[in-house]
């Protein structure tokens, strides 16, 4: 009997650990210092110095743990040191996104060891932002379990014109802000016991969920934002031979609305979309001309490539930037960078909303502001169906996973017990076997 129960006991804890240990809770953060200090930079443009000191942990078993930092066009990497003899060297690497044709991020990353349980390695990374139009979020949640995380923020009087605006914050955060004597302004958000980020499927974006600071200040209001964009898109719009082209498009088209449809139609069957992200490039559109004699372009391209197809109909086409619903700030409220990721071509005409949205949309023209709101109506049956999409989808997934995991445990369960009844009836045998 003794026997049975502790082999029970062993197959149980044995076959729990290899349940529960998993790399997501085995690597966690012990601490992690990370500041940021604006300054004035050459030319009196502001320019934001970041130093991250990491701390690491093999809590349950070895392991091998990637730290990394990112950096572009506008932000240069100055340090990046593993402490340690036999601390390994940085790799360097394009990074870029999925779903995106090129993108001029690049990372800087180590391959540390966590040979045994309990072994600690330490990471520090230092880099400076000079454009501080792309210097917009600060997020607070790492990929490992952190047990204590401190965040600095120091914004000289000067500068106090940056601004920053606290995000899904929870109780579990906590907030100091001083001044010290210098008039400097000190702000020091310090975490504690906080999870690892999880990236699931159908899940909302980063800026929906987990806490973070938008930056602002770079811009005095949307319209300045705005005024930077136009500024942007002012490239060349000439197309070689425009008048042919339109009426090529638009031959045998009896009204407005049907050029309209052929000219949008032309361009979503000939221009391919892909995604291209290399620094200023990310915001100025690509040369109407180009787009179309690659045949491909970015949401800019293709949009600018459509609002000049229609302007030389005579129509009154515009380009805007729009934030999807990945976005969970509004330009109006926020005036960054941050709240906006999407361009496209804006068509007034009495007989066609080109915008069916609720997002607030702000052209190209900075003299025009365009708020489109839906109807109370058409909000409101928007939203039922949405919470409704929101039940039944999310109350499956849940209970599936509720079922997983309860069959994962009643087959750990059921492993241990036949193991164990298998070991004794073997006792058993062997007893029966022997001379009484």
């Amino acid at each position: 009997m003794r026997k049975q129960y502790f082999s029970f006991i062993f197959l149980y804890i044995f076959s729990s650990c290899l349940y529960s240990q998993t790399m997501d809770d085995n690597i966690i953060i012990n601490c992690c210092e990370d500041s940021y200090v604006f300054k004035e930079g050459p030319g009196n443009n502001p320019i934001v110095q970041n130093t991250r000191k990491t701390e690491y942990e093999a809590s349950r078993m070895g392991a091998t743990v990637q730290p990394h930092m990112f950096y572009g066009e506008f932000i240069s990497l100055d340090e990046a040191r593993a402490k340690g003899v036999l601390a390994p060297k940085a790799i360097h690497r394009h990074a870029t996104p999925e779903n995106v044709f090129f993108d001029d991020t690049r990372i800087c990353y180590f391959n540390l060891s966590l040979s045994r349980q309990g072994k600690k390695a330490a990471v520090q990374f230092s880099r400076t932002f000079h454009d501080l139009r792309y210097f917009t979020r600060i997020y607070f949640p790492e990929e490992y379990f952190i047990r204590e995380k401190r965040i600095t923020v120091t914004i000289p009087a000067a500068l106090s014109r940056f601004r920053l605006v606290e995000k899904n914050f929870g109780p579990g955060i906590r907030c100091e802000k001083s001044v010290n004597k210098e008039g400097d302004s000190l702000f020091v958000y310090t975490l504690k016991g906080v999870p690892a980020t999880r990236k699931e499927e159908a899940a909302p974006a980063d800026n929906c969920l987990y806490p973070h600071l938008l930056v602002t200040g770079s811009f005095a209001d949307v319209q300045d934002m705005y005024r930077w964009l136009n500024g942007l898109a002012e490239v060349d719009c000439t197309l070689p031979q425009a008048e042919m082209l339109t009426d090529e498009i638009t031959a045998g088209c009896t009204d407005e609305l049907e050029k309209i449809h052929r000219t949008y139609a032309y361009v979503q069957q000939n221009i391919r979309y892909i995604a291209f992200e290399n620094g200023l490039a990310g915001h100025r559109p690509d040369r109407p001309a180009e787009v179309l004699r690659k045949r491909y372009g970015d949401c800019k391209g293709m949009a600018l490539l459509l609002r000049t197809l229609l302007k030389a109909q005579g129509f009154d086409a515009r380009m805007a930037y729009i934030g999807t619903d990945d976005i969970a700030s509004s330009p109006d409220e926020v005036p960054t960078l941050a709240a906006i990721n999407h361009a496209f071509c804006l068509l007034f005409h009495q007989k066609i909303n080109s915008v069916q949205s609720h997002t607030t949309v702000v052209t190209y023209d900075t003299s025009t502001s365009i708020s489109i709101r839906k109807t109370c109506y058409d909000m409101c049956m928007t939203c039922n169906l949405h919470l409704i999409c929101i039940c039944i989808k999310y109350s499956l997934v849940m209970s599936l996973m509720v079922l997983i995991e309860n069959l994962v445990v009643f087959s750990i369960y059921f492993v241990a017990i036949c193991a164990g009844c298998l070991l004794s009836h073997l006792n058993t045998t062997i007893r029966h076997k022997c001379s009484l």
